[in-house]
């Protein structure tokens, strides 16, 4: 049986963000679990994620996996629309010490959150709001319409940057839009901590951190 793409995305967003595993992703997609198990193989759960389901501890042997996150956030937002105000006024605050001028649209037309005014150029800044394991950080650099499942990736041609904001750390990372690329990039993955192996390809927090 052949899937929708959007599902895929759907799947991997589910993992990434909400951190399910592979039955309860495959019941609330109406897929398989061996499906799922295919789609997520680049997706795995962090050990720590693991550990915190099983109420045990990272084994001492992954020494490599050491969370950047002091502490588990005491609070827990349901609601999309709190989630990504945090991390917008979280952005806004940062901005607004650095005394840049801030600009947000009227209505809900553009697919940018609001312009900064920086040294008197312009930037249209989409926010995205994420929780970490302390370790992985995974940004769904594309939005979701409405109707449907149907997502549409950032491109150069909607903002100027990307800012994620991780609720787990209280940190801010600053992506310009033409890393994008001209087609944009449907999930983008960075790291706390390099690698076992310190995979050059890996994208370091630290390398794109903004405060």
């Amino acid at each position: 049986m052949a899937y929708n793409e959007d599902i895929k995305v759907e799947a991997i967003r589910l993992r990434t963000v909400e951190l399910l595993g592979l039955q309860a992703l495959a019941d609330k997609l109406c897929i398989s679990k061996g499906i799922a198990s295919k789609w997520l193989t680049d997706y795995p759960l962090s050990l720590e994620i693991l550990a915190i389901k099983k109420k045990s501890r990272v084994p001492k042997k992954y020494p490599e996996y050491t969370s950047v996150a002091k502490e588990t956030p005491s609070f827990t937002l349901s609601n999309p629309n709190h989630i990504g105000t945090l991390g917008e006024l979280k952005v806004m605050f940062i901005a607004a010490a650095k005394g840049y001028t801030i600009s947000t649209p009227k209505g809900h037309a553009q697919r940018y959150d609001f312009i900064l005014d920086i040294e008197n150029k312009l930037f249209r800044v989409q926010v995205k709001t994420v929780q970490s394991d302390g370790i992985t950080v995974f940004l769904k650099s594309s939005s979701k319409t409405k109707k449907g499942l149907k997502y549409t990736n950032y491109t150069s041609k909607d903002i100027d940057c990307l800012v994620v904001y991780d609720i787990t750390t209280d940190r801010c990372a600053w992506i310009n839009a033409s890393e994008l690329g001209e087609t944009g990039l449907s999930m983008t993955t960075f790291r706390y901590v390099p690698t076992h192996k310190n995979n050059k390809n890996i994208r370091l927090f630290s390398d794109y951190e903004w405060k």
